[in-house]
């Protein structure tokens, strides 16, 4: 049940808007050097890692821009992608399991979070 007289926390909402605009810029401007600098060197993709990052990347960065639309289906796509997101730089990486999660899908599910609850 929601109460009509409970008055939103001040900065949660931009606070998650700022975050997941920083957190997808970071990882646009990443994933298209990385992508510029593949394609100078002539590199092909020889595993789904690849790919599949950058599906998740920019899932995690489309669904933080529609936050700033839809408050709480952004909120809730964002906390989704940040998490799957997560959970791929934790099986993916090679070492440091918990930081490269952390990094990674980290910031988008701190975003999601923060934007869902701001707009309940």
């Amino acid at each position: 049940m929601s109460d009509p007289d409970r008055k939103p926390i001040p900065g949660l909402k931009w606070g998650g808007l700022i975050l997941g605009t920083l957190a997808g810029g970071f990882w646009l401007v990443s994933l298209i050097l990385n992508a510029v600098h593949e394609l100078n060197e002539g590199v092909l993709p020889t595993s789904i890692e690849g790919p599949l990052l950058a599906f998740l990347v920019l899932s995690a960065s489309a669904s933080g821009g529609l936050s700033w639309r839809n408050l709480s289906v952004g909120g809730l796509l964002t906390t989704g992608n940040g998490l799957a997101l997560s959970i791929f730089a934790y099986i993916s990486s090679g070492h440091n399991h918990l930081i490269a999660a952390l990094v990674s899908g980290f910031p988008f599910f701190l975003a999601g979070i923060l934007i869902t609850f701001s707009a309940r």
